[in-house]
């Protein structure tokens, strides 16, 4: 690989995990808005996983297991699916917007270099250090903003994005230790996920998709089903495959700085001057993070059969 080669890999890979970090950030606070109006969880799990599901199937006929082995296919499934997206919006039902920014794609980081560290090698040094570290500065501070004044409930929300950031980031590491493409890897996710969730939603869970109105069913099948799935899951994949899992999940950082600012006029949640302060310090973060990655080498990974 050429000097040339290794600047466009870096780039491509920047490029894609902000494409992921925005359609993140409208994911939490799309879905906030939804499950606070005429949106059950339920259907909005029908509608991300069923749409995605559909769209992906004829790459899945094409593609099959993508050389995984049946368990494996079914811990991608859940672990990036049903597993992440349920606790996720048990997460929406309990906690506002400004705990999903923290917890669910704020801990991000911290929990692939964790797990890249063990199971990867993944070495962290100079600038990403410091970036992780402006990074998790911001989330103390957005968490203590966020959690001194709550009671009651609201922990368990915390829990239900805690379990999903886990989630991710043990899909992430398994992804490229298991040397999966950007698309094997959201069509592994999507349709087993529609498999398995649509005869349990039919069955015995509250199908309330008849009372909502055609735009609102479009809207959130688009946006949950195309774009917080497919689109960004491949942005993700892309970034992971070009930049590192730790290098992309740190650029994802920037989604509390995002969803907190822009659920001031969206959702009316004005934040305090210490959530402000955590704000700076995440896109500072971030920005060190996105540095540090410009500077270090290009990470080659091969993808696919």
């Amino acid at each position: 690989m050429t000097v040339a080669d290794g600047e466009g890999s870096r780039t491509i890979g920047i490029a894609a995990a902000l494409a992921a970090l925005l359609i993140w950030s409208g994911f939490i606070l799309t879905t906030r808005y939804g499950l606070r109006g005429p949106v059950q969880p339920s259907d909005m799990l029908m509608l991300r996983f069923g749409i995605s599901g559909l769209i992906l199937l004829p790459v899945f006929v094409m593609r099959g297991f993508a050389g995984l082995r049946a368990w494996q296919v079914l811990v991608m499934a859940l672990l990036g699916g049903l597993l992440y997206s349920s606790l996720s919006f048990v997460g929406f039902g309990l906690a506002p917007a400004a705990h999903a920014g923290v917890l669910l794609h704020g801990m991000l980081p911290f929990f692939t270099a964790i797990l890249g560290a063990l199971f990867l090698a993944e070495r962290l040094r100079g600038l990403r250090i410091l970036g992780l570290g402006l990074i998790f500065c911001g989330i103390a501070a957005l968490g203590i903003s966020s959690l001194t004044d709550d009671a009651g409930s609201l922990w368990l929300g915390d829990l239900g994005f805690l379990g999903a950031s886990l989630s991710w980031s043990v899909f992430t590491v398994l992804m490229r230790r298991w040397n999966l493409s950007a698309i094997d890897a959201t069509m592994l996710i999507c349709v087993p996920s529609m498999v398995i969730y649509t005869p349990i939603y039919l069955a015995f869970l509250p199908v309330g998709l008849g009372e909502m109105s055609w735009g609102w069913i479009a809207f959130y099948g688009i946006y949950q089903g195309v774009l917080a799935v497919v689109v960004s899951i491949v942005a993700f994949g892309t970034a992971v495959r070009h930049i590192g899992a730790t290098a992309a999940t740190s650029v994802i950082a920037g989604v509390p700085a995002i969803a907190t600012v822009a659920a001031i006029p969206l959702l009316d949640e004005v934040p305090t001057p210490v959530t402000a302060i955590g704000v700076g310090l995440a896109i500072c973060g971030m920005l060190v993070s996105v540095h540090a990655v410009r500077r270090g080498p290009a990470v080659s990974l091969r993808y696919g059969k």
